[in-house]
């Protein structure tokens, strides 16, 4: 009275009376539904030294029924089953989106990539304060980076003295230049020296 098919179709029963040879029949269908869900992922960017987390969003996945969500890292271990994660190392991911009406599932891989390159600080001076000379340029022109930079001067008190490439000191010390890369928000520094030669020379009358 039962049986077990494997594919979708229409199907159909014949009864027969062993009695008198009347037969009657009827007939069903076996509907087919393996519609694999489609997996979209939606990344919030990527890793950079001012930004040390980035969301992985699941939420516009579609399927026919209710989905689950199983996130592998390149290990493929398990480490959520949240439809949205925040992750802090650069590398590979995974989503796997399972349609539990129907038990199929989809997986897709994205990438988070990572730019903590810091950039290059680079000061001159431009020459040593003596009774001549009573100003001293301090120039950061010669900084790299990926992108656009900012600056910032600094004494050995660690007082902020100016934001622009150049600057110009009456006493002499160490300044150290903080440059940042906006692209990224990695910063380098470097230390730089304004020495002093006021030194009178010794006047002799004859």
């Amino acid at each position: 009275p039962t049986t077990d098919v494997g594919l979708p179709g229409d199907y159909t029963l014949v009864v027969t009376n062993v009695l008198n040879g009347c037969t009657d029949q009827t007939v069903t269908t076996v509907d087919e539904n393996n519609d694999e869900p489609v997996v979209v992922i939606d990344l919030s960017g990527i890793l950079t030294c001012a930004v040390t987390s980035v969301t992985f969003d699941g939420s516009n996945s579609t399927g026919i029924g209710t989905l689950t969500y199983q996130w592998l890292d390149e290990n493929n271990n398990v480490i959520s089953n949240q439809i949205s994660i925040d992750v802090s190392n650069p590398g590979d991911y995974t989503l796997i989106v399972t349609d539990i009406d129907n038990g199929c599932q989809t997986d897709e891989l994205v990438t988070v990539d990572e730019n903590i390159a810091a950039p290059v600080a680079n000061a001159t001076v431009s020459g040593p304060l003596t009774c001549v000379e009573t100003i001293s340029t301090l120039d950061g022109n010669g900084s790299s980076g990926i992108g656009s930079l900012t600056y910032e001067w600094f004494d050995n008190l660690n007082n902020s003295l100016g934001i622009d490439p150049t600057l110009d000191v009456n006493a002499p010390g160490d300044y150290t230049l903080i440059v940042t890369d906006v692209d990224n928000g990695c910063t380098s520094s470097v230390d730089i020296t304004v020495d002093e030669n006021t030194i009178a020379p010794d006047a002799v009358a004859q």
